[in-house]
């Protein structure tokens, strides 16, 4: 499905921020620059001219719903010892549903740090349902046979 542009934005000045539909959800892309900005069209026709079809876009929602209903995940999450970083990987799995723009890193180290602290560790095929929840729902990641993620 193409984006279609909602809004673009020059505010503050010196920024340009776009908000975009996808998939029915709005999206945002904020510019500091305008050599910034110009990048970014500049890889978009690239892409366009090259055929390149745009990436999925994550389906946060569904990922959450699969998840928080997945009978390892809250073997885990119940678990470790790292409440706190389970938690917060829950509250920014939310916010990414939301369409908070989050670093994939930062998630990444929560989950993993989640993992760590777990008396029962996930087996290899638990970590393979979550590599296809992950799949299935476009995440700009995957779980290993540990199941710790990894960023895409």
């Amino acid at each position: 499905m193409a984006k279609t542009i909602k809004r673009i934005q020059f505010d503050p000045p010196g920024q340009i921020e776009i908000f975009y539909v996808e998939d029915g959800s709005t999206e945002w892309q904020k510019f500091i620059s305008d050599a910034d900005y110009q990048e970014f069209l500049l890889e978009r026709q690239t892409e366009i001219d090259n055929g390149v079809p745009p990436a999925p876009t994550p389906n946060w929602v569904g990922f959450n719903t699969a998840m928080f209903q997945n009978a390892a995940y809250n073997r885990i999450r119940s678990n470790t010892s790292n409440q706190l970083d389970g938690g917060r990987v829950e509250a920014l799995a939310l916010s990414l549903a939301a369409g908070v723009p989050f670093n994939m890193q930062i998630f990444a180290v929560l989950w993993n740090n989640t993992i760590a602290g777990s008396e029962t560790p996930p087996t290899a095929e638990e970590a393979a349902g979550w590599r296809a929840i992950a799949s299935t729902n476009n995440m700009p990641f995957t779980y290993n046979q540990s199941g710790l993620i990894e960023v895409s």
